[in-house]
């Protein structure tokens, strides 16, 4: 069994913001966007920044329980 640090288990790994649009589908405009607004945290280190991808799954995704017609125009297209 492999032993972690201490470092490894209390520190959260984080990844370039392009690697996690990458992997989520979406641009980095949009997640800089949810930074901007406060909904996910960027961390800067030198001139890369980097996101929490739990944090990602948490805050950007929600369930969606029906694809009907949410009643805004064109909901049904």
């Amino acid at each position: 069994k492999k032993m972690t640090s201490v470092i490894e288990r209390t520190i959260p790994q984080r990844l370039p913001i392009k690697i996690i649009a990458e992997r989520h589908g979406c641009s980095v405009r949009t997640l800089r966007r949810a930074i901007a607004a406060g909904t996910l945290t960027g961390y800067k280190m030198g001139r890369y920044v980097y996101l929490d991808p739990e944090e990602v799954v948490e805050n950007l995704f929600r369930e969606v329980r029906t694809l009907g017609n949410t009643g805004a125009p064109g909901g049904d297209r």
